[in-house]
């Protein structure tokens, strides 16, 4: 598989959209998602690279009281081989002193429980969770 790297990066970073460019609102990634992925202001990606090929990405975006865990995805070719979970623990590591939250889908929700969120809700088909400060 190669050597994975773990870019932490904004879209004030002068190779964020040669980078993250591709990903945001493509067509496949929005509809498994079943949203736009937005650049916005102030949101950290936490992007996943093999060769220097994007192959995931998470973001965090601090709001007033929270932070927002979203934007959560890994290329079909690279799933179950442990980089969404490197990204989780990277994004997880810099806000482990806030309270987060995020709405998930299904394929997320084992690594947010094994990492201390829990469920406080659903919104369609998918799971509201948070998670306090300190939580292990």
């Amino acid at each position: 598989m190669g050597d994975i790297a773990i870019k932490r990066i904004t879209n004030k970073d002068k190779d964020f959209y040669n980078i993250m460019g591709p990903m945001l609102s493509k067509r496949q990634i929005v509809k498994e998602l079943g949203n736009n992925v937005w650049d916005d202001d102030g949101k950290i990606w936490y992007v996943a690279m093999i060769n220097k090929k994007v192959c995931g990405f998470v973001a965090a975006l601090e709001q007033s009281k929270n932070v927002l865990f979203c934007s959560d995805y890994i290329l079909p070719e690279y799933r179950g081989q442990g980089i969404y979970e490197l990204l989780f623990a990277a994004r997880l590591s810099d806000f482990k002193n806030s309270v987060i939250t995020s709405t998930i889908t299904d394929a997320s929700m084992r690594t947010y429980l094994s990492n201390g969120f829990v469920e406080t809700g659903t919104r369609g088909k998918y799971h509201v969770v948070r998670r306090n400060p300190n939580n292990d």
